[in-house]
């Protein structure tokens, strides 16, 4: 913990937060995400990995729900170990949109981090796959597979109180003014 106490002000910083995803290495299941839609969410056992399979030429994808603070900070990292077509991880308002997201969207092979501020506390971590170009022609199962899906708050939302009211005139002015 850091304490800041100008002006009589008061913040906290704690740097021990706790991991907000559920199974976000799938070491023995898939267990804590949704499918979206047009998904198919299967577990590879051998590699402990999620793989989301897109079967309708669109967008598809597993999400799960978190609380976050608005104006704090938060860490998002994933891995992305294979993809067919199109992939992205991402933090987002809604759980199958594609256009509302939080955090940067990772979309080729690798392990990412970034941090973010929250700006709602109802968010979506997605996990999509989809057809990258966009050919309605090739009517196949795209698959992206994911792993080490981890988010973390880093930063407190800052809240300084105000001067002690006694520092003020009756207009709620500094009373130290010329």
């Amino acid at each position: 913990w850091t304490d800041l106490s100008p002006y009589g002000a008061t913040a906290t910083y704690n740097t021990d937060y706790n991991e907000l995803v559920t199974n976000g290495t799938f070491s023995s299941n898939i267990t804590g995400w949704t499918d979206g839609s047009n998904a198919v969410l299967t577990h590879d056992s051998s590699n402990k990995r999620l793989v989301v399979t897109n079967s309708n030429d669109t967008f598809a994808n597993a999400y799960q729900q978190v609380t976050l603070e608005p104006g704090a900070e938060y860490e998002f990292k994933a891995q992305i170990t294979a993809i067919s077509s199109g992939a992205v991880a991402k933090v987002d308002k809604t759980p199958t949109s594609s256009q509302t997201y939080l955090s940067p969207n990772f979309s080729t092979i690798g392990s990412h981090t970034q941090r973010f501020v929250a700006t709602q506390e109802t968010n979506y971590i997605q996990l999509t796959a989809y057809d990258a170009d966009n050919d309605p022609v090739v009517n196949g199962n795209y698959t992206a597979t994911f792993d080490n899906i981890s988010l973390k708050r880093v930063s407190n939302v800052i809240k300084l109180q105000e001067e002690p009211w006694f520092n003020r005139d009756s207009l709620g002015l500094p009373m130290n003014r010329i």
